[in-house]
């Protein structure tokens, strides 16, 4: 098959088209069948592509594409409303090579708390949802004895 009809393949299922290099690359690993023919042009094993594109682990890969810090202004995330971008010079993680953004936190009134931007969206394996106040409230509800309410915690 024509790798033409591989990427109206892909467009018809994932809307946009399908890169020539990582067909390459899925080529020179073996992962994709393809046989070059007299005029030059490759004859790939559909099978072969269809069975990596529409596998879960593919499509998983395919939505963990890289986020946009700006497109997060002004959103709410767990309790945290994100305000803006920290200026490199500002940051209290000198030796972070990513983002990071201010947020508030509507749990407890906090203002400016600096949040990797990796932490507030849905891409990375951890995800912050306060400043850290829902955390400690937690941490002193399965600590005290079973009488104690959140009323009894003291504004920090």
């Amino acid at each position: 098959m024509e790798r033409k009809k591989l990427n109206e393949y892909y467009k018809n299922k994932f809307g946009k088209d399908f890169p020539s290099s990582t067909l390459s690359k899925w080529v020179k690993e073996g992962r994709v069948k393809a046989i070059k023919k007299d005029n030059g042009l490759y004859d790939y094993d559909f099978e072969s592509f269809k069975e990596i594109v529409d596998s879960p682990k593919y499509i998983t890969a395919l939505k963990a594409t890289k986020s946009k810090p700006e497109d997060y202004i002004g959103k709410v995330k767990g309790q945290l409303l994100i305000k803006g971008i920290v200026p490199i010079k500002e940051r209290k993680e000198k030796d972070y090579k990513g983002t990071i953004m201010y947020c508030d936190c509507l749990a407890c009134g906090k203002q400016n708390v600096q949040v990797r931007f990796s932490y507030l969206t849905d891409n990375g394996n951890y995800h912050q949802e306060s400043c850290g106040c829902l955390r400690k409230q937690r941490a002193f509800l399965a600590s005290s004895r079973n009488d104690l309410t959140l009323e009894h915690l003291i504004p920090f």
